[in-house]
């Protein structure tokens, strides 16, 4: 219930200021002393404005334990402020290696806290512990492998440069967060507890794929389509490869976890969670189209249209608050059907500036994805009806179907390869042994 307002907080105590570090183009010294410098203060700021709000957000839910609750995760805020600029240094080198080895260890951590509180019966503060001790761990991890500490000092001609940039990629995210989350504060607000529950456990699972896929891409494609911007060629080949790579893992993905997703949940969670089986496999369209969404708007982003993306992130949100209106009154499930409408409205609005700013247009995107879109579909059919036949412990059905479905898949993509597929991924800059996975999978039909 608090998470829609933290989230919109730490976007705004953000500001921006990471995405305006990675995508600027003589990056010095005191532009990110200036950055760390107002992300702190802002995140103070937003924290004392969370404290005074917090009786008025459980009013609003009618849970009066929100207001402490709210009050703790807020602090996670400032405790961010601390890495941020660390953070977008580290993904602006491109050393996703070591910000991996730093969040592991940090996401571990906060995990045993987490489990550790919950153990004790600690129930719902078990969560905030959790958020706490990784935000910590994380900051202090990066503080140490940055190589940067931020001096006393702040330029009002670097604030000016960054903050031209970076309020309107806050105000896009901030939007975006706000009307995404819309729908957690309608549900909560007109159906019952039960109902929250039941979205947000389908919809954590979709998201615990969608927006790791979608954080990858854009650690990855931000800054290197950044660091080539004005090279609308090499922008071309290197964003068709990834689309296509990203196609090739999004797509049986989320048509897998569409399939078992009855087993997934009687196996995880337990059967009382069984209703929310229709749900998930409903996201699993919205979350599949997620990637795809952020891949065309780091190409916008990347080249310093940020006013651009701002307005295409308001005709999205305007579409979903108006599915909100259309669908509240049908129940959850339509809603969510609205939801997954959007998702592809969304794709087509984001792709759309491309046709000029890459010369790739909508449809030529598409013919790229169409043979990994294909071969999913058929794979997750095939899983599903599998699955729908036998009566198994459910653990056997969910490994079983998900061994069918990688066998299905690579089987069917290995007998009809996509043209050009080789030539695009010997172009990208991948880790060598991610290249020697997809020939030994993929191997090329040239050999």
């Amino acid at each position: 219930m608090v998470s829609v307002f933290t989230l919109i907080a730490s976007t705004v105590a953000e500001g921006g200021f990471g995405a305006a570090i990675i995508q600027r183009k003589n990056l010095t010294p005191i532009d990110c002393s200036t950055a760390f410098w107002f992300n702190l203060s802002a995140s103070v700021a937003v924290v004392v404005l969370l404290w005074f709000l917090a009786p008025l957000i459980a009013g609003f839910y009618s849970e009066p334990a929100l207001v402490w609750i709210l009050r703790a995760v807020s602090g996670g805020l400032i405790i961010q402020a601390f890495s941020t600029c660390q953070r977008a240094r580290l993904n602006r080198e491109l050393r996703f290696q070591e910000l991996f080895k730093l969040e592991l260890p940090a996401i571990v951590g906060g995990g045993l806290v987490g489990v550790s509180m919950a153990l004790s019966g600690s129930g719902a503060w078990a969560l905030v512990g959790q958020m706490l001790a990784t935000n910590l761990l994380a900051a202090i991890g990066l503080w140490f492998r940055s190589g940067w500490i931020p001096r006393f000092e702040f330029s009002r001609q670097s604030f000016r440069e960054m903050f031209g940039f970076g309020v309107k990629n806050a105000l896009e995210r901030t939007v975006d967060v706000a009307v995404r989350e819309a729908y957690v504060l309608v549900i909560g607000r007109i159906f019952n507890p039960l109902q929250v529950g039941l979205y947000q456990r389908a919809n954590s699972f979709q998201q615990l794929m969608s927006l790791n896929m979608y954080g990858m891409v854009n650690q990855v494609m931000f800054p290197l389509l950044s660091s080539i911007q004005g090279d609308v060629a090499r922008m071309r080949r290197g964003f068709q490869g990834v689309l296509q790579l990203t196609a090739m893992v999004s797509f049986p993905a989320f048509a897998g976890l569409a399939a078992v997703s009855e087993p997934l949940i009687l196996s995880l969670i337990g059967p009382e969670w069984l209703p929310s089986v229709p749900y998930l496999r409903a996201l699993c369209i919205a979350g599949a189209l997620l990637p795809l969404q952020g891949l065309n708007l780091t190409v916008i982003l990347s080249i310093g249209k940020s006013g651009l993306s701002l307005k295409l992130a308001i005709i999205k949100r305007i579409a979903l608050a108006l599915a909100i209106v259309l669908t509240y009154r049908h129940g959850v499930m339509a809603m969510i059907w609205g939801q997954v409408a959007c998702a592809l409205f969304s794709w087509i609005v984001n792709t759309w500036p491309n046709r000029r700013t890459i010369q790739l247009s909508p449809w030529s995107q598409l013919a790229l994805m169409a043979p990994w879109l294909l071969a999913s579909l058929i794979m997750g059919l095939s899983v599903f009806l599998a699955t729908e036949r036998v009566d198994w412990n459910p653990w056997l059905e969910l490994v079983g179907g998900a061994l069918l479905g990688a066998v299905i898949y690579v089987g069917i993509i290995r007998f009809a390869r996509p043209r050009g597929f080789d030539s695009l991924i010997r172009s990208l800059p991948l880790d060598p042994r991610l290249v020697r996975v997809l020939n030994i999978l993929l191997p090329s039909k040239n050999r």
